[in-house]
């Protein structure tokens, strides 16, 4: 049977033992994106992505939150799954434009993915969209060794102070903290979290102190909490020195109260109430799956206690059942405003039962806000912000919600979302969404992948939660097409993102990007997690001081400014700026010469301009001004625009050169004719474009540059371009001026009076029209004219070995280019012939578009070691002709990385864990994959620890610990005796250990255990007393007893320990075993142990209580009824037997574990989650005698 997996709760999770986890004393011890603003040096109407930008909210509704979404530039954010997001408010500055200066609200942070860097962004307000600076600032623990991670930022925005945190694998220390108060021009480690720090699903928060706890003990003033669950329970920790030391952890719940944690805690603004949102609390154990609710976590008193205050009116799946037939919900999310008013936004399901198909729209998943006014202790009826969206339709489902708050009464919330109804949601290319239903077959295919497309909507409230306004703030350009998933391919935007508030009030969102370049206009899915940033433009704030009154002027243009290399034109372009409110009528472009004034260039509706009439020999300077029904508004710095580069690309505009002319040598103006040439006439410049054609039918624009036009043209005018074809002929192309509008025709040239053919005449029998986008832009002074390549009879490696290209003037309009017909200008002068262009074919101009990796994984679940198969073949190029030429696969587990040109390869899981493997693809142009696939491993748990305690007695009463290593490698233990250091009455002052092999030779043995100080330190698990007792030993696989006496033949309570620190190597620790007497009172015989590490798969295990048949081995006074208890991690008793034919006598029988006298006790335990356990044996009615308990690993 395959383990437990529910992916999307076991995600990024750390792969740690915890080493700390003494199981003793009693038996127990106790976890601007793509579609808004890019790069501000592309031009300013397209992303980086390529993407439309998002378009602002009706202006018709001043006041209401209008957004733009800043793309990060490539190299930065590429890979932010689960991104968080921090302002500093502490670092805010102000820029000024012509009219206005304007706060910047702070710094903003964002961090995510495995991400060696926290990514910085600076805005520049002086512009509407702001100018964004993006940096990335190195962390100082990004590079320790870890299989997974959990990616977590947050930054204290009263003092400045942000964490940097990652969950950390394969090491004892628990997470890696980095903490700046610079926004990381400086970084400080801190201890990271508290110990023991759990396993998974952590989470940073702070703020002001509670007065019912303990306050700052430095200078810091504000509470820091780190958060995280384990498999049994979910703690937090509180660290009063401002994050860089943590105090113990406290229990929040346990897995019976309540699901896993994933949300942010937040604390109050207003008294320090501390909040955990969870998924589900109450209902069917252990995953909550029915009959939960959802709940948030409260502490009043700094985080010593909490308490679970569920919201009645929530539904959820918990995490989901075992058997994936109900599908788990995502994490919620809460917020608190100045006065304490509590926003709770979660993923609400209408179905409680299973599923039985994907179009069953009765499994929506809808967006839903709670609030309560008393700290969670009741709550007003939830509210589905999806049900309205002012620029689109309801919302079927939504995932990853986020909340914020700010003055009271404001609060908004986040997410992503979809108009697809549907219970799969969930499924996506790759990921298994495969049902146990009755009549439903299993595999990919039992449930259809999901059709939807998903969109980033958020929604605000101003009046405490009564009424919401949502709006989707990425329309026209997806975050993702398809299912949203918890594993696979799908899952490359992983579980969550974050949404916060600047000093001004502005919302800012983290967002992640997994539908870029192709994906936006309806291609295959990029499978990315690029990060962008959603920030507020315009309307009311979160902090209600700071509300403009709108409507108000619109902002200030962000101008963009290039020449190009032959300085004949200056194209100037902006992005759309926040409208204030009122409608945007048009925009006035004014331009300086020289040291002159500025003037009005031109006004116009557009959001670009060509100026095709600046003084080329000096400089032209530009500032651009919006006008809306309040007036003309500001404009920021003055642009000079930039020369570009040579160089030229046939496949995308202004393409290739093939023409040029001098200026000003029109006909008339050198007396050759008596009509003046009119406006448009003075051609400059002809060049070739030939777009790649995704129908497969190419064609080519022929753009041809003249000075600034007019329209109409003087009737029986034409523009002309032709040119040598392969057939012999001269093919022409002309924009003829028949009436008031052009005629775009293609034509087979005829001959001149002189018997030559140069393209002025035309044969009026081969007349066609040209291609719809060929137009005049007589502002421009550009004439395009679009032909089929197939209309020239170009097929390819065809050349085409000459141009030219005139004005015409003819006198007869029904006869343009028959009859007479004089010039205007020629290109070249004369009409010769001049040039070339060979023909490549379509493929020339294919864009190469990034490959995707996808990859499986079989088996993807069993016991260590676990040699898994791993198949990239399933990788795709999209390019026809391209392929993929490597292969990298990273594992997971700390093994280097794997670069290879095949898509096969095994590797071997030596010990228990889940692992996060990855598989990224390079095509053969050496594009490397836009999106980094993803695979989870489950590795059955193991025994890391082991630990017993009883009480040690001369002679055959010592306390006698047996262990197996299996496997093929060496194992590395750290053994240990403790007695002075227990808290018990009675314990053992001096114990002296001894390691026995399997034939009974001693081998090794300590009495006090800084003998061997430096080996024992390195640990990190040196005993606290000096005269107790360790050994560091490597070890061959086989069997070995340890023995613990007390010194100079002494008596009293020890514990005896065990610790698999070797995880790396194939070996394992499989069976343990201690013999001891079994006294009464505290001299019972406790066996404890640690299942690992604690992201591992569940295990099985078998416990037996030995006694009587110990006196077939020559044991004196065996104990002659043996009961035994098993405890878990928080002291709860999970299995008991006293007689082991009493129950699960045949599954016992079955393991060939089957004690030999029906007096003593074994308990089978299959389905077992990793995590510390105590083993008890008494003798029934308070017997006593020489016992024996051991815990046998069997492995599912």
């Amino acid at each position: 049977m395959k383990p437990y997996s529910k992916s999307s709760r076991n995600r990024g999770s750390v792969i740690r033992p915890i080493l700390a986890a003494l199981l003793m004393l009693g038996g127990i011890a106790l976890l601007a994106r793509a579609g808004g603003l890019a790069n501000q040096t592309a031009p300013a109407s397209a992303s980086a992505s390529g993407s439309p930008q998002a378009p602002q909210a009706p202006a018709a509704s001043p006041g209401l939150p209008r957004f733009f979404n800043y793309a990060s530039p490539p190299g930065i954010a590429d890979d932010v799954g689960e991104p968080s997001i921090g302002c500093n408010w502490k670092s805010e500055t102000s820029s000024s434009n012509s009219m206005f200066s304007i706060p910047n609200g702070g710094r903003v942070m964002l961090f995510g993915g495995f991400s060696p860097d926290l990514y910085r962004a600076t805005f520049d307000d002086c512009s509407s969209p702001a100018k964004p600076n993006w940096e990335a600032k190195p962390l100082l623990l990004a590079s320790t060794p870890r299989a997974a991670g959990d990616p977590i930022l947050f930054t204290d925005h009263d003092t400045g102070r942000t964490f940097v945190s990652q969950l950390e694998g394969l090491t004892p220390a628990g997470s890696t903290t980095d903490i700046t108060d610079d926004d990381g021009d400086n970084f400080t480690p801190s201890e990271g979290s508290s110990l023991p720090s759990d396993i998974d699903h952590q989470t940073f928060g702070g703020g002001i102190f509670h007065a019912g706890g303990v306050g700052p003990v430095t200078a810091y003033p504000n509470a820091v909490y780190y958060a995280s669950q384990s498999v049994s329970d979910a703690r937090a920790a509180q660290s009063q020195d401002g994050g860089l030391t943590f105090g113990p952890a406290f229990p929040m719940y346990t897995i019976n109260d309540c699901a896993g944690l994933h949300g942010h805690i937040k604390v109050s603004p207003k008294d320090g109430t501390a909040y955990v949102p969870n998924v589900g609390c109450g209902g069917a154990v252990p995953f909550h799956e029915t009959g939960a609710k959802q709940a948030v976590i409260v502490s009043e008193d700094n985080g010593i206690t909490w308490n679970i205050r569920t919201i009645p009116d929530s539904t959820t799946h918990g995490n989901g059942s075992a058997d994936n037939t109900i599908i788990g919900t995502r994490d919620p999310s809460v917020s608190i405003d100045a006065d304490g008013n509590v926003y709770f936004v979660y993923q609400a399901e209408d179905r409680l039962t299973g599923i039985a198909n994907g179009t069953d729209n009765a499994g929506d998943t809808h967006p839903k806000v709670a609030v309560s006014h008393d700290r969670g202790l009741h709550w007003e009826p939830s509210i589905d912000v999806g049900a309205t969206v002012i620029n689109g339709n309801p919302i079927k489902n939504a995932t990853f919600v986020t909340a914020t708050a700010g003055s009271s009464g404001r609060a908004a919330v986040a997410f992503f979302g979809t108009e697809t109804g549907g219970n799969n949601w969930s499924c996506g290319e790759g990921d298994d969404c495969s049902l146990s239903v009755q009549g439903v077959s299993t595999g990919i295919n039992a449930r259809p992948l999901f059709t939807g497309i998903w969109y980033l909507y958020i929604s605000t409230t101003f009046d405490g939660g009564k009424t919401w306004t949502t709006q989707n703030v990425t329309l026209g350009d997806p975050i993702q097409r398809g299912g949203i998933c918890g594993g696979s391919t799908c899952r490359n935007l992983l579980d969550f993102m974050d949404i916060q508030i600047d000093k001004q009030g502005r919302i800012l969102v983290a967002g992640e990007d997994g539908c870029i370049g192709a994906c936006v206009n309806g291609g295959p899915n990029s499978f990315t997690a690029k990060g962008f940033i959603t920030r507020q433009s315009g309307g009311k704030r979160m902090i209600a001081q700071f509300d403009p009154v709108e409507p108000i002027l619109a902002g200030a243009p962000l101008l963009s400014a290039a020449m190009d290399n032959d300085k004949l034109t200056v194209q100037l372009s902006w992005p759309t700026p926040d409208n204030g409110g009122s409608d945007i009528t048009g925009y006035k472009v004014y331009r300086r010469i020289g040291a002159g004034s500025f003037t009005l260039l031109a006004t116009t509706t557009s959001t670009s301009l060509t100026d095709i009439t600046f003084d080329k020999n000096q400089t032209n300077t530009y500032h651009v001004t919006a006008v809306n029904g309040i007036g003309e508004g500001p404009f920021c710095h003055d642009i000079v625009p930039i020369l570009l580069p040579p160089g030229e690309n046939l496949c995308l505009p202004p393409g290739v050169k093939l023409l040029t002319d001098p200026a000003g040598d029109t006909s008339a103006a050198l007396g050759f004719v008596n009509s003046p040439a009119p406006p448009g006439a003075d051609l400059l410049r002809l060049q070739v474009v030939q777009p790649f054609a995704t129908d497969g039918v190419v064609k080519l624009y022929f753009l041809l540059q003249t000075d600034v036009g007019q329209s109409p043209q003087p009737p029986a005018s034409a523009w002309y371009v032709s040119m040598k074809t392969p057939d012999g002929k001269v093919h022409g192309l002309h924009m003829a001026w028949k009436g008031p509008t052009p005629s775009f025709e293609s034509y087979i040239a005829s001959a001149n009076t002189s018997g030559g053919t140069d393209g002025r005449f035309v044969d009026p029998a081969s007349i066609k029209p040209l291609e719809p986008e060929s137009k005049y832009e007589p502002e421009k002074g550009l004439v395009t004219l679009v032909v089929k390549v197939s209309e020239l009879g170009l097929t390819s490696g065809g050349v085409i070995s000459g141009f030219n290209s005139g004005v015409t003037q003819s006198t007869d309009v029904a006869n343009i280019g028959r009859g007479a017909t004089t010039t205007y200008d020629e290109m070249p002068n004369g009409l010769t012939y001049a040039g070339s262009l060979t023909f490549g074919g379509n493929a020339v101009c294919a864009p190469n578009l990034p490959p995707t990796a996808k990859f499986s994984v079989t088996p993807d679940h069993g016991n260590p070691p676990l040699t898994s198969n791993f198949d990239g073949s399933a990788s795709v190029d999209p390019d026809a002709g391209d392929s993929i030429a490597s292969y990298t696969f990273s594992f997971g587990d700390g093994s280097p990385d794997v670069t290879q040109s095949s898509p096969t390869i095994s590797h071997t899981y030596k010990h228990g864990g889940g692992f996060f493997a990855t598989l990224t693809v390079k095509d053969s142009h050496g594009l490397v994959s836009a999106n980094t696939a993803t695979a989870e491993i489950e590795v059955a748990a193991q025994i890391l620890n082991l630990s017993t305690r009883m009480r040690v007695q001369p002679g055959d009463n010592a306390l006698i610990g047996g262990f197996i290593i299996r496997g093929s490698e060496q194992k590395k233990v750290i053994l240990r005796g403790i007695g002075p250091s227990l808290n018990v009455p009675g314990k053992l002052d001096d114990p002296v250990i001894q390691l026995f092999n399997g034939s009974g030779v001693n081998i090794a043995g300590n009495d006090d255990w800084k003998t061997d100080q430096q080996n024992v330190e390195s640990t990190g698990l040196a005993p606290t007393n000096d005269r107790e007792s360790a050994i560091v030993i490597t070890l061959d696989p086989g069997a070995y007893t340890l023995v613990m006496r007390g010194k100079n033949n002494s008596s009293g309570i020890g514990l005896v320990e065990v610790y698999d620190i070797g995880l790396a190597a194939n070996a394992r620790l499989a069976n343990v075993s201690t013999r001891g007497f079994v006294g009464t009172g505290d001299n019972i015989l406790i066996g404890g142990f640690f299942a690992g590490p604690q992201t591992a798969a569940v295990t099985g295990v078998v416990f037996r209580a030995l006694g009587p048949s110990l006196s077939n081995f020559g044991v004196p006074q065996p104990m002659q009824d043996p009961t035994i208890e098993i405890h878990n991690g928080n002291g709860d008793v999970i299995a008991s037997n006293d007689d082991w034919q009493s129950n699960q006598k045949t599954e016992i029988q079955g393991t060939g574990l089957a004690p030999s006298d029906p007096r003593e006790s074994a308990i089978l335990m299959r389905n077992f989650d990793p995590g510390p356990y105590t083993a008890i044996v008494r003798g029934k009615n308070n017997t006593t005698g020489i016992g024996l308990v051991e815990i046998y690993d069997v492995q599912q």
